[in-house]
């Protein structure tokens, strides 16, 4: 059984998308339970509730996220255009091949009318590992893993959160990610309790059995692995 504090970090990374109903039924009482027996958390859920709705109402702020998702994938877009032009000769729209979405933070983001996630059915693989790195205080990383999975067994995110850095290390990972944040490796990417939070994305489209294997070859310890 997890104690108190680990399950609250869980449940912490799980309530924006809990938010924005993107969880599941079970994944639903998981979080209510544990909101019933712990104020922290129901306080930070209020928190929470309380920003997404200012981000509702300031309609230029949303304008200014739409913006810079269609710059990053302009060039996409066009390529796009020329190539269905060239093949079919018809008037095809590139917009109508896409919908936006809230992500697990509540912004903005985009995903193709064609993806195979179904929202509804998702589940949660939780990783609790460490790993011996240079640059830490005692000599390890402590890391957890959040896998969002769909029903094909595939993941569809992964939340890395990073414990145990100096901060002279946690403040130079933040920038070498932010600085690669365009190439969508790693992004989400923030610093809060002087953890290092970010999304893995090329695990994206793996199955959940496969990743495991990886982290059970990769870190020198898994302290366990938690289906919710």
């Amino acid at each position: 059984m997890m104690n108190q504090k680990k399950e609250c970090k869980i449940i912490y990374d799980l309530l924006p998308n809990y938010i924005d109903n993107l969880t599941s039924n079970e994944t639903n009482e998981y979080i209510q339970d544990h909101l019933k027996i712990c104020p922290k958390c129901s306080n930070i859920l209020k928190d929470m509730q309380e920003k997404v709705n200012l981000e509702k109402i300031d309609t230029n702020n949303e304008i200014k996220v739409l913006k810079k998702v269609k710059k990053r994938i302009r060039l996409q877009i066009i390529l796009a255009i020329v190539f269905i032009t060239t093949i079919f000769s018809i008037g095809i729209y590139i917009n109508n091949n896409y919908s936006f979405y809230r992500n697990e933070q509540g912004k903005l983001s985009i995903k193709s009318y064609n993806s195979k996630i179904t929202i509804s059915n998702l589940k949660y693989v939780i990783i609790k590992a460490k790993k011996e790195k240079v640059g830490t205080k005692d000599g390890y990383v402590y890391i957890t893993q959040i896998l969002t999975i769909n029903e094909e067994n595939k993941c569809t995110n992964m939340r890395y959160i990073e414990d145990g850095y100096t901060n002279e290390k946690l403040q130079d990972l933040y920038t070498k990610f932010k600085d690669n944040e365009s190439l969508e490796i790693h992004t989400n990417i923030e610093i809060k309790d002087e953890k290092l939070y970010y999304n893995a994305n090329s695990y994206n489209g793996k199955s959940k059995d496969e990743i495991i294997s990886e982290m059970n070859t990769y870190y020198d310890e898994i302290e366990y692995v938690n289906e919710i």
